[in-house]
């Protein structure tokens, strides 16, 4: 928190606005301007970092996946016809 560069004093504000609030949206218009604006930016940038890095995990996850798909898939030989099976 002490990185958001807020005092102790508007931590406290804004912890009790949203302890007391039941929505975001409603905790933030209850703080003050300065406090709402760096509370807001603080929130964007968290979300923003969570989103990135669950969307490289997701990417890293799905190129795993089609790796493993064409690396264990049976492959039909030439000489297979189509509808029929590859036997070990």
């Amino acid at each position: 928190m002490a990185s958001s560069g807020l005092t102790e004093t508007q931590l406290a504000q804004a912890r009790q606005s949203l302890v007391n609030s039941s929505s975001f949206s409603q905790a933030i218009e209850t703080l003050p301007s300065g406090i709402r604006d760096r509370v807001v930016q603080a929130v964007i940038g968290a979300f923003t970092t969570g989103l990135a890095g669950t969307m490289i995990a997701a990417a890293v996850l799905t190129v795993v996946a089609i790796v493993a798909v064409a690396l264990l898939w049976p492959r039909r030989s030439a000489r297979t016809p189509v509808g029929e099976t590859v036997r070990p």
